[in-house]
């Protein structure tokens, strides 16, 4: 069986198919034809073997009332309904002579009457249907037992229905040439079916070939309800979002060689003045000051863009998570930012509560949330984090600016810049790393201010 798996396996769908629905519909078929012949077959030797139940009652009833001393009529009678000659032989009354003539040679005849007389002393019911196979037909007879008159023996009745097993034969050449013609035209269709079935599957399997060389362009269409229709639009669904990857793909590029561009473009142009004895910032301090900065941009830049894709990997892959002090992690990182904006009130609100994560995940939501609320912020910044039933809160709040409201959802794309024209990927990372997590960020508009808020379940 694993040989006959094995090789199917290596031939295409439209060959297995072919050839299983063939073997299922031969199958069938061959059980059809079988059970059509036997059936017709079990009719024909029932029709005979009544014929002979209805004479030998009728012979019974004569040597009845006739005190078990008459004759039946001679080896060559027939019935009067039926044109099958039919012979009786009473056991112990007739001849020898009747019984060398059952079959066409005496040798043969003894050696049937023999095993009759097995058969009568073996019969446990009365009456009993037996056939006997010659060399050149089939002998149908009947063994009943009778008594009479303190008299006892069996009458052997018997013929050779000639007639029925030339009809028999003649209907079952019929039935295989029908079984023949059947099983052809069986295998023309199923042929026609493995066609039909295998055709979109080849259509699949071209299209599938031209993602895979990036000609996705053209949508797939298998107008079909069945499994092959639902793969299709499988297919179709990741051809879609291979298209909107390949354009986040170039859209990202085309971002990323732009913001890199600038601070690199500065760099050149000012290292290629101070070489020139030229000072853009009006002495070599401010000019190397300058480089410095934008170097320290480039720098950001390229790290966050390093941590994206990296991200992107990690994601995907089992992370090893901690119990994490959200209070020690905000008041850690706020340490380290004060500095930047030393002017800043800061306004802490922390419940000691602890999350299972990676730390240096969360530690990347914080600084890039804090980074963008320093930034804007005019004079105050205020975190809290509370929790509810089910939830827990943390809210970054600066009294900068307001967002306008159709920009408020757009802040979370990659490479989105705010008002002051500063490379947007922190928030975009932030807002990775929360749904990893199967929490929810957003960013609202106070009466003064901006609020950035995430919701985790607990």
């Amino acid at each position: 069986m694993s040989k006959v798996s094995k090789f199917l396996s290596n031939k295409s769908i439209a060959f297995q198919i072919w050839i299983v629905f063939s073997a299922m519909m031969l199958f069938i078929i061959g059980i059809l034809a079988t059970i059509s012949l036997l059936t017709f077959k079990n009719f024909l030797y029932d029709k005979a073997f009544e014929v002979i139940e209805s004479a030998q009652k009728n012979a019974i009833i004569n040597i009845k009332e006739n005190n078990g001393y008459i004759q039946f009529p001679n080896i060559n009678s027939d019935t009067d309904n039926d044109k099958r000659p039919l012979h009786h032989i009473i056991y112990p009354i007739d001849s020898n002579e009747n019984i060398e003539h059952i079959l066409f040679d005496n040798q043969s005849s003894e050696k049937l009457w023999n095993k009759v007389l097995i058969q009568y002393k073996n019969q446990k019911t009365d009456s009993q249907r037996y056939t006997y196979a010659g060399n050149d037909d089939e002998l149908f007879y009947v063994i009943t037992k009778y008594s009479s008159n303190d008299k006892s023996g069996f009458i052997f009745s018997y013929t050779r229905d000639l007639q029925a097993e030339k009809l028999y034969k003649q209907i079952a050449r019929k039935i295989i040439l029908m079984t023949i013609i059947a099983s052809f035209f069986s295998l023309i269709i199923v042929r026609k079916l493995a066609s039909y079935l295998s055709k979109p599957i080849k259509s699949l399997k071209e299209n599938v070939e031209k993602i895979g060389q990036k000609e996705w362009n053209t949508p797939i269409s298998v107008d079909r309800k069945d499994e092959i229709g639902e793969l299709s639009e499988a297919i179709e669904s990741m051809r879609q979002q291979l298209v909107r990857n390949d354009e986040a793909q170039q859209w990202m590029l085309q971002n990323i060689s732009h913001e890199l561009k600038t601070p690199v473009m500065v760099i050149r142009s000012y290292a290629q003045s101070v070489g020139d004895g030229i000072f853009p910032k009006g002495d070599l301090s401010s000019t190397m000051l300058t480089i410095d900065s934008e170097a320290e941009r480039l720098e950001k830049r390229i790290k966050n863009l390093l941590y994206l894709t990296k991200l992107d990997y990690l994601l995907q892959h089992k992370r090893i998570e901690e119990l994490i002090n959200v209070k020690e992690l905000i008041e850690e990182t706020v340490d380290r930012f004060r500095f930047r904006r030393e002017e800043l009130n800061w306004k802490l609100e922390l419940e000691n509560i602890m999350i299972l994560g990676d730390y240096e995940q969360w530690k990347v939501v914080v600084e890039n949330i804090l980074e963008n609320s320093i930034r804007y912020s005019r004079s105050k910044v205020r975190i809290s984090v509370k929790t509810s039933s089910d939830s827990i809160l943390l809210e970054i709040y600066n009294d900068g600016e307001s967002i306008e409201e159709s920009s408020l959802n757009e802040l979370f794309k990659p490479f989105k810049k705010g008002k002051k024209g500063k490379f947007g990927l922190g928030l975009a990372i932030a807002k990775r790393i929360i749904e990893s997590y199967d929490g929810h960020i957003w960013a609202t508009n106070e009466n003064v201010g901006v609020s950035f808020k995430i919701e985790l379940k607990k």
